[in-house]
């Protein structure tokens, strides 16, 4: 079994002036999970800006020079540039800063490559340009066979704390931990975790938190709350909506993949037609170019296969009846969105000239069912599956 690589993206936003306490919390984790202190990976196309530990080359004077590299290629030209919007001024950067995670990984280090923005995502929308080194660095593991797991600083599954006082204390949008670094994790918990404030037996207060923040001298917890309608359980209320406001900061784990513990090959023939199948199928595909279109979740066709496939066996957005059993070839024929057919036509090694005839076919029609039928009228389901399961 391949060994799986581990990298974190990261964002310095409000961590400038308390750098120190940083370090000494991300050391503490790692520790605690068998490794060394993390490297750090800078992907900013520019060391400037009002954060005075990573002007120029402060930042690795603070880590040292073993545990630094800066990748101005892996940076957002339009920053540079004074302009909106997400992009990576040299892509194929992503296979050196994978070789750096490697070389780290034999010193038991993990890598946090970062920038200073505060989020990844927003409301489900990638928002900083890390999610597309992101998706560049899986990219650039799959082409090399490489087991590589992403996810956002600090990661991990949400968890519920239990915090016991002796008396109600005083908080607003952050709860007092103490000038001390905090035991158990608290540092490093997840973002969507849960905690409960409970004096003796009596549950006084329970929020919505995620990585403890150090401010005005000492560590405080983040406090998220969302209204609770009336005959709601409050805790599971809490912990559903904590869990939502993960996925809507991008914080899930992304992997490339290629170590899955149960390939297509290994498939029973009868099952090579099942939505689990065509799922680990895509999985394997070379992904497609990352595009930021608003309000879409996605970045990549691929991506949007994935998502799709993950919850079919739900209603998902459109609804789905519940209870049915569906095959691919089902899913495959009722794709609406043309760009879905078409990457998974030349992912897949469809014939060029099928795929060539497709895209002139869709280019005609008027509405996303037309241009998808059209597709579908040259490029079958049993054409794709013949591509993804040759033998």
């Amino acid at each position: 079994m391949k060994k799986k690589l581990k990298a974190y993206s990261w964002g310095y936003y409000g961590w400038s002036t308390q750098i120190e306490h940083f370090l000494e919390a991300a050391e503490a984790h790692e520790v605690s999970e068998g490794f060394a202190s993390p490297a750090f990976a800078d992907v900013r196309i520019k060391r400037s800006g009002r954060a005075k530990t990573f002007v120029n080359n402060a930042f690795e004077k603070v880590v040292g020079e073993g545990r630094y590299r800066w990748f101005p290629g892996l940076g957002n030209p339009k920053v540079a540039a004074h302009e909106e919007g997400l992009a990576v001024a040299k892509p194929e950067e992503a296979e050196s800063l994978l070789k750096y995670i490697e070389d780290q990984a034999k010193a038991k280090r993990r890598v946090l490559f970062f920038c200073a923005c505060q989020y990844i995502e927003h409301d489900g929308e990638p928002c900083c340009h890390r999610r597309l080194v992101a998706d560049l660095l899986l990219e650039a593991a799959r082409k090399a066979n490489k087991s590589l797991e992403v996810e956002e600083w600090p990661g991990g599954e949400p968890q519920a704390i239990e915090i016991e006082e002796d008396s109600m204390p005083r908080y607003g949008v952050y709860y007092p931990l103490g000038s001390d670094l905090p035991e158990a994790g608290a540092t490093t918990l997840p973002v969507g975790s849960t905690a409960q404030v409970s004096v003796g037996d009596e549950l006084l207060d329970a929020f919505g938190t995620g990585p403890a923040e150090f401010r005005k001298g000492q560590w405080w917890l983040p406090i998220y709350r969302w209204p609770i309608e009336e005959g709601e359980d409050i805790l599971e209320s809490i912990s559903t909506k904590a869990n939502s406001m993960r996925r809507a900061q991008g914080t899930l784990p992304r992997t490339s993949n290629v170590s899955s513990s149960r390939s297509v090959g290994s498939l029973p023939m009868q099952d090579l037609n099942s939505i689990e199948a065509l799922l680990e199928a895509i999985r394997n595909l070379p992904a497609d170019q990352p595009v930021h279109t608003p309000r879409k979740w996605y970045l990549t066709q691929k991506e949007h296969w994935i998502g799709w496939l993950s919850d079919y066996s739900g209603p998902g957005a459109y609804g789905r009846q519940i209870g049915v059993k569906r095959d691919a070839k089902f899913a495959y024929n009722h794709i609406v969105q043309p760009e879905m057919l078409i990457y998974l036509a030349e992912a897949s090694g469809v014939d060029r000239k099928l795929v060539k005839a497709a895209k002139n076919a869709f280019a005609k029609g008027t509405t996303l069912m037309q241009k998808s039928g059209a597709i579908r009228g040259i490029i079958p389901w049993e054409t794709v599956s013949a591509a993804l399961w040759p033998n």
